[in-house]
C-alpha cells in the first residue's frame, strides 16, 4: 500500500505531501489540486512500464510545471507502507530537453539505501525499474545498493503497490459506446469509462460465475431488471471524438432486458445510474484488480441513497487480499459521511497559489465537532479555511460550504 505520495513542482502542486489510507478521499474547493494528485500519481504508475514520452499525456510540456516554469524538474515520489524495517520508497525526477522527457529514478530500501534505476533505461524511456528487476546483468554492475535479494524483494513489492494503477473519471455516454476486443484494454476501461461492453465481455470470457455474480447483484439493485445482455454490434475501435462519429468494426454492445417489457433495451436508452453501477461492479468483480483505482467522483450520476451501496462494493474490493487501494476525489458530503477522519483530506489553495493539504483527523474544528455532528456535516457548514486551519473568528464558522 502507498502510506504517501509526495508532490513537487507539478500544476500547482508546488511541495505538497499526501498521507494515505488503503481508502482515502480528497476533499476541497474547486481548483484546490484534487485532480491533480490522482493525475500524478497516474503519471508516476506509468513511468514503470511504459515509454516515458507515452507516460504523460500529450499537452504542452510547460502545463505540467507549476506557474509554467520549467526551470526545475516535477518530482513524484512514493513511499510503500510505512513500517520503518519494511518501507521503499520509489522517486522520480522528470524534467523537459527538447521535444522529450527525461527522467531520473531511483529506489531506496531502508536503512536509506538508494540506487539509481536510470541508466538500466534507453534513451526514449523504457524499462527502468522493473527492466532493471529483469536484467541480471545490470544489477551485478551496480555499486553500493543493497543485495540483489533485497532489492528483488523491493521492486516486487513497489510492482504490486503502484504498476498499472487506473484512473477513472466516468463519462455515461463513453460507458454506453459499443466498443471493439482490445488486448491492452483487457479487464479495464478507458479513464472514461469507455470500453465496458469489451471489459464485462473479458470477465464472461474468464469465468461465466463470475460474470453471473454481476449479473445477480445487478439485479438485486435494480429488481426491475432481468439480465444483462452481451451482444455482437458495430462498435468503436477506439473511443469516439464525437457523438457524430459512426462505428464500423465488428465490436460488443450492452443491453438490459427489463421485466416489463419484451425485447431488451440498449444502455444508450437507460438512465445513468444503470451505467455507472454496471462499472462499479465490473471493477469489483474484475478478476486482475489493478494496486491502486483513482476515481474522481464518484457521486456524479448516482443516487445519494445508491451511494452507500457504491461504496460497500468499494469497500469490499478494497478489503480483499489482493485488492487495490482507492483514492477519490469528492463534492459531496454524503459521501464523506462514510469515511472516517483520517480517510479523509481536505485540499486548499493558500493566497500565494500553492496547494496545502490537511487530514481532517488533525482538524481542531472537527475534533470540537465529531460527537454532535456527522463529518459530511461538519465539512458542509464549516468554510474550508477553518477547517484547515483553526478558529479564528466565530463568526466565521458554519457560513461556507464544504462543496
Amino acid at each position: 500500500m502507498i502510506s504517501q505520495f509526495r508532490v513537487q513542482h507539478y500544476k500547482a502542486l508546488r511541495d505538497v505531501t499526501l498521507e494515505l489510507t488503503p481508502m482515502h478521499v480528497l476533499i476541497g474547493p474547486n481548483d484546490s489540486g484534487k485532480t491533480s494528485l490522482l493525475e500524478a500519481l497516474q503519471i508516476l504508475s506509468r513511468t514503470l512500464d511504459h515509454d516515458l514520452q507515452e507516460a504523460i499525456p500529450k499537452r504542452p510540456p510547460e502545463q505540467f510545471f507549476t506557474f509554467g516554469d520549467m526551470s526545475s524538474p516535477m518530482e513524484l515520489a512514493v513511499r510503500i507502507n510505512g513500517n520503518a524495517e519494511m518501507g521503499v520508497e520509489y522517486r522520480v525526477q522528470l524534467n523537459r530537453s527538447g521535444e522529450h522527457w527525461t527522467v531520473a529514478d531511483s529506489i531506496a530500501v531502508d536503512p536509506s539505501q538508494e540506487v539509481d534505476l536510470s541508466s538500466s533505461r534507453d534513451p526514449s524511456g523504457h524499462s527502468g525499474a522493473f527492466g532493471w528487476l529483469r536484467n541480471e546483468e545490470q544489477r551485478a554492475m551496480q555499486a553500493g545498493g543493497p543485495p540483489s535479494e533485497e532489492m528483488d524483494k523491493a521492486l516486487r513489492k513497489l510492482d504490486r503497490s503502484l504498476r498499472g494503477a487506473q484512473f477513472y473519471r466516468w463519462i455515461p455516454r463513453f460507458l454506453a459506446s459499443p466498443a471493439t476486443l482490445n488486448e491492452s484494454r483487457r479487464f479495464r476501461m478507458e479513464e472514461s469509462g469507455f470500453g465496458l461492453p469489451t471489459m464485462l465481455d473479458d470477465i464472461l470470457g474468464y469465468d461465466v460465475a463470475l460474470f453471473g455474480k454481476i449479473q445477480a447483484r445487478f439485479a438485486e439493485i435494480f429488481p426491475e431488471v432481468e439480465r444483462i445482455i452481451l451482444r455482437t454490434e458495430q462498435g468503436y475501435s477506439e473511443q469516439p471524438a464525437s457523438s457524430e462519429k459512426t462505428p464500423n468494426t465488428s465490436g460488443k454492445g450492452l443491453a438490459i432486458k427489463f421485466k416489463h417489457m419484451n425485447e431488451p433495451l440498449s444502455v444508450a436508452s437507460v438512465s445513468d445510474g444503470y451505467l455507472l453501477i454496471l462499472a462499479y461492479l465490473a471493477l469489483m468483480h474484475s478478476p486482475k484488480p489493478p494496486p491502486v483505482l483513482l476515481i474522481e467522483e464518484p457521486e456524479n450520476g448516482i443516487h445519494p441513497r445508491r451511494l452507500g451501496e457504491v461504496m460497500d462494493m468499494l469497500r469490499a474490493l478494497n478489503a480483499e487480499d489482493d485488492g487495490p487501494q482507492i483514492i477519490m476525489t469528492t463534492h459531496s458530503p454524503d459521501l464523506v459521511d462514510l469515511f472516517a477522519p483520517e480517510e479523509v483530506t481536505l485540499c486548499l489553495k493558500e493566497d500565494d497559489g500553492s496547494i496545502s493539504t490537511h487530514r481532517l483527523s488533525e482538524s481542531e474544528v472537527v475534533q470540537q465537532q465529531k460527537g454532535v455532528f456527522t463529518l459530511g456535516e461538519i465539512w458542509g457548514g464549516e468554510m474550508d479555511t477553518v477547517l484547515a486551519h483553526g478558529r479564528s473568528n466565530p463568526s466565521e464558522t458554519r457560513k461556507g460550504s464544504g462543496s
